[in-house]
Parts: structure tokens; sequence; C-alpha cells
């Protein structure tokens, strides 16, 4: 959702416009969001915006599945962020650290669970994201938009973090996580010979995994804690960001919004391995690249394994674009 948004704020900078967060998000509509801020971002995040202009963008009608709006809009970059100006990695991961930086009460949550599992003492952590969770059956789905991502199995991370732990000389990892098994696996003993010490958020892992729903119908059918999902996924993805190193998957836009926001804070890429793709496979459209005159300079493919890209490059036929 957060790479929707950025999307669509890449729209509303190239026109002049305002953007409004219309609607709330289920993430977000429990009781720890009090007053004015339930089901908004602003529960946890700073206000993007203190005022909106006359011109708005998307005022209604939003598209009812993110994939279908992405797939089908390009993204919209200034010129000056091509070539030295960090590409369209710099551009998006600007967008996203505006949208998620942390309010006083997502600051005191942070604070606590840090405390509580002893992040930021003993030396360098390396951020590990394993991805086990509804996202493998949707990689299986024949629709999936990026053919050939699946979920890899731990020992492939290991493996990952045997290297960055010989050259950099790390062996604290933070694991954020979905799947429950290897939570239980680490605390057992299993991964002792690694020697590796691990650390993660503690809490109900089982939840994700009792049935194949997506974690989003879940919270729609009532049968998971809208507030334990929220909280804890922005507390792994604001950790992750965090971390010295990072190993992953960047086509999961939770890896990628880690890494993302890693660079906006710190201004420099951190040592990483993506087990699967490199973060452009978190673009699931064309950029379009613009002067200051506001005229297309040039169109540009970054993620090229994409399946529309394939399909588009076979037919000849382009999607439908904003201008």
């Amino acid at each position: 959702t957060m790479h929707l948004i950025a999307q669509a704020a890449s729209v509303a900078l190239r026109e002049g416009r305002g953007l409004v967060l219309h609607g709330a998000w289920s993430y977000f509509r429990h009781r720890g969001c009090p007053g004015n801020t339930l089901g908004s971002i602003e529960c946890y995040f700073q206000p993007p915006h203190s005022a909106v202009p006359g011109d708005v963008l998307w005022a209604s009608d939003p598209p009812e599945y993110t994939a279908n709006y992405q797939l089908s809009h390009d993204w919209h970059v200034p010129t000056r962020f091509s070539g030295g100006g960090g590409g369209v990695f710099a551009f998006v991961a600007t967008i996203t650290r505006h949208f998620l930086s942390p309010n006083r009460r997502m600051t005191r949550l942070l604070d606590d669970v840090k405390r509580r599992i002893g992040f930021g003492i003993g030396g360098p952590l390396m951020g590990v994201h394993v991805r086990h969770g509804d996202s493998c059956t949707k990689w299986d789905d024949k629709h999936s938009h990026l053919p050939g991502t699946r979920c890899v199995d731990f020992n492939q991370y290991l493996a990952a973090m045997e290297i960055i732990r010989d050259k950099y000389g790390v062996s604290r990892a933070f694991i954020a996580t979905d799947d429950a098994s290897l939570i239980e696996k680490i605390e057992g003993g299993d991964y002792e010979e690694s020697e590796f010490e691990f650390i993660f958020v503690p809490f109900d892992r089982k939840l994700y995994s009792e049935s194949d729903w997506s974690i989003e119908l879940k919270m729609l059918m009532a049968t998971m804690d809208r507030r334990m999902v929220a909280e804890t996924t922005l507390v792994d993805i604001l950790l992750l960001s965090q971390c010295d190193y990072f190993v992953g998957t960047l086509s999961s836009h939770f890896g990628a919004l880690a890494y993302e926001l890693s660079w906006a804070n710190k201004g420099y890429h951190i040592p990483h391995i993506s087990l699967d793709h490199p973060w452009s496979g978190s673009l699931l459209a064309p950029v379009q690249y613009y002067g200051a005159d506001g005229e297309t300079t040039k169109e540009e493919e970054h993620n090229t394994v994409r399946k529309d890209f394939t399909e588009r490059q076979s037919t000849g036929v382009r999607k439908p674009v904003v201008f």
C-alpha cells in the first residue's frame, strides 16, 4: 500500500496537485488509534501534510486492488533524480520516508520493543526478513506479477548471512518473519551451530499460518487482531531499517520498504543481499522521467522480469498511462 501511495504521490508532484489519503485503513481500525486517528496513518506516523491544495488528486474512487492500480499507471520521476541523482530508488525512498516518519506513539512503541529485545546493544546488527506467510501461496499463482519468485528456505538465508558475517564480522541478527515454526526452531536451538545470536519481536505468529487466507482478508473477517498485526508489522519494518546490514527478498514490498527507509535515514546503501530480485522488483510499472517544464524526457523500464512487461514485449501493447 505504501508503494501505491508513493506512486500516486509521484503523479501529484508532477501535476502540482494535492494528494489526499482518504478512507479508513483496516490495519489502523482498532482501539489503539484514538479519536480522529482511527483508521488513519496518523495513528502511528506524522501527518503527511498540514494543508490540502484546492486541486486534489484521487479524492474519490480509489482502486479496488493495489497491484491493479500499480500495474496500469506509470511512475513519474523528475529528471534531476536520473543519473547521479540517485535514480528512481532515491525518489521512491524519499517519498516513503515522508509518509513513514514515526509520531510519538510509534516512537514510544519502538523504544519499548528495542529495550525488551536488546536491539541496539552489543555491536552491529544484521536485519533479516524471512517471508514465509500468505505470500508463499501467492507466488505459486499463475497471476503473480513476478514469475519465478518463491519463498526461500531459511538455510539459504543462513548462507547469505554467513557471507556478510565473514566479510564484516557481524554475528547478531534481528529476524523479522511471519513464520512461527522458524521462531520455534530458533528458540529450540536448531540453529546454534550457525553461531549467530538471534533477536526478534515476541508475538504469536501462529495467527499468520492458521489458514491460506491473506492477512487483509483475515482482518476483514475479524479472525486476526488488527492492532497486533499493525504494530508488529510496523515495528519489524522500522527495526529492519535501523539495522546495519540486510538480508531478504526485495521482491517483497515489506523488505523493499525497510531498505528504502534505511537509505533515506542513513544517506547511504548498507551492505545487503537479496535472495531473489533486485530492488526494482518492487516497481510494478515503467517510469516516466520529466523535466522542469513537466514534459516527459524519457521512459524507462527498470523491472524487466515483471510478467506484464514480458507480455507487452511480445504483443507490442503498451499499458495506459496517467497523462
